[in-house]
C-alpha cells in the first residue's frame, strides 16, 4: 500500500514538473519571439537585393508565419486555465517543440537561400544573425533540452 501512494506521488511530482516547465517555456517564448520578428525584418533589409528580392521576401515571409504561429500559441497557452493545461500538456509540448523546429529550420535556411558567396558583409550578416538566434535559443528552450537542440541542429546544419 505504501509504495503505491509512492508511486502516485512520484507521478504527480513528475506531473507538476512537466506542467511548470511549460509554463516557463511559454512564458520565455514570448520575449524571444519578438526577437525573431525584429531580427527577421532587419535582417531581410540589410540583404535585400533586386537579385535576390524573391529569396528574401520568401525567407522573410515564412519566418514570420511561424513567428506569429508561435505567438498564437503564446496567447492561447496564456488564456488556458492550469488544469486546461494539465490535461492537454501533450500538445501543449508538441506545439512547442514543432514550433522550435521551425523556426530553426527557418534560420538555418536563412544560411543556404540568402548565401551571397559573392558578398563578405552578407556572409557576416548571416553568420552573426545565426549565432546570435542560436545563444538566444539556448536561454528560451532552456526548459526543455531537445527542442534547444533541435533549434540548434536544425539552425547549424
Amino acid at each position: 500500500m505504501l509504495s503505491i501512494k509512492m508511486a502516485d506521488s512520484a507521478n504527480e511530482l513528475t506531473l507538476r514538473v512537466f506542467v511548470e516547465r511549460l509554463h516557463l517555456f511559454y512564458e520565455s517564448l514570448a520575449l524571444s519571439n519578438v526577437a525573431v520578428v525584429v531580427n527577421t525584418l532587419v535582417l531581410s533589409y540589410l540583404l535585400y537585393t533586386p537579385d535576390n528580392r524573391d529569396l528574401v521576401i520568401g525567407w522573410c515571409a515564412a519566418t514570420l508565419v511561424i513567428a506569429v504561429a508561435r505567438a498564437y500559441y503564446v496567447w492561447r497557452f496564456q488564456q488556458s486555465s492550469d488544469e486546461e493545461v494539465e490535461k492537454n500538456r501533450r500538445l501543449w509540448y508538441w506545439r512547442m517543440l514543432g514550433g522550435a523546429l521551425l523556426s530553426g529550420f527557418a534560420w538555418g535556411s536563412a544560411g543556404y537561400l540568402l548565401y551571397d558567396a559573392e558578398s563578405l558583409l552578407s556572409q557576416t550578416l548571416l553568420a552573426i544573425m545565426i549565432a546570435g538566434m542560436c545563444a538566444g535559443s539556448m536561454v528560451s528552450l532552456s526548459a526543455f533540452a531537445e527542442a534547444s537542440a533541435g533549434f540548434l541542429f536544425f539552425s547549424l546544419v
